[in-house]
C-alpha cells in the first residue's frame, strides 16, 4: 500500500514539474545554391512529451537569375504539387514576391491522418503518435546540412 502511494506521489509530481509533458521546440535551418537558384528552408517542429506535434516548413527560393516565363512555371509546379497535399491537419501556401517563391507547409500531427502525413514524407507518417528522441532528430537533420537550435 504504502508503495502505491509513493509511486502515485512521485507520478503526480513528476506530471506537475512538466517531466511528462515537457514541450520542445527545435528550429533548423539550411541554405542552398543549386543550378542558379538560391534557397533557404526553416523548419521549426515542437515536441510535446517526445511526441511530434507540429511542423512548419518554410522554404524560400530566390529565381532573380531566372526569367519571368521560368518563375512562373516554377509557382505553378509548387502551387500544384503542394495544394494535392491539403487535407485536415495539413495546410499549404504559396506565394511570389517579384523573384521570390516561399512555400510553407503546416502540420498539425494530431489532426493529420497518419496517410496525409506519409503523403508530405514517408518519415512524417512513421513519426505520427511514435515517440521521438529529439536529440536523434537533431543530430539527423545535420546530417543532412541543417543547423539546429533548440
Amino acid at each position: 500500500m504504502k508503495k502505491t502511494i509513493v509511486l502515485g506521489s512521485i507520478l503526480a509530481a513528476s506530471m506537475l514539474s512538466g517531466c511528462f509533458f515537457a514541450t520542445e521546440t527545435i528550429t533548423c535551418t539550411k541554405t542552398e545554391e543549386e543550378s542558379g537558384m538560391n534557397s533557404t528552408q526553416k523548419i521549426e517542429a515542437v515536441f510535446k512529451s517526445k511526441k511530434v506535434q507540429s511542423i512548419n516548413m518554410d522554404v524560400t527560393i530566390d529565381l532573380s537569375d531566372q526569367t519571368d516565363e521560368m518563375v512562373d512555371i516554377a509557382k505553378s509546379a509548387l502551387e500544384s504539387t503542394y495544394n494535392e497535399m491539403e487535407t485536415e491537419g495539413i495546410a499549404t501556401n504559396v506565394e511570389q514576391k517579384d523573384k521570390t517563391l516561399t512555400v510553407n507547409i503546416d502540420l498539425d500531427f494530431e489532426k493529420a491522418s497518419k496517410e496525409a502525413l506519409e503523403n508530405v514524407d514517408s518519415n512524417f507518417g512513421t513519426a505520427k503518435d511514435e515517440r521521438v528522441d529529439t536529440a536523434q532528430f537533431i543530430e539527423e537533420m545535420e546530417n543532412e546540412g541543417y543547423t539546429c537550435e533548440k
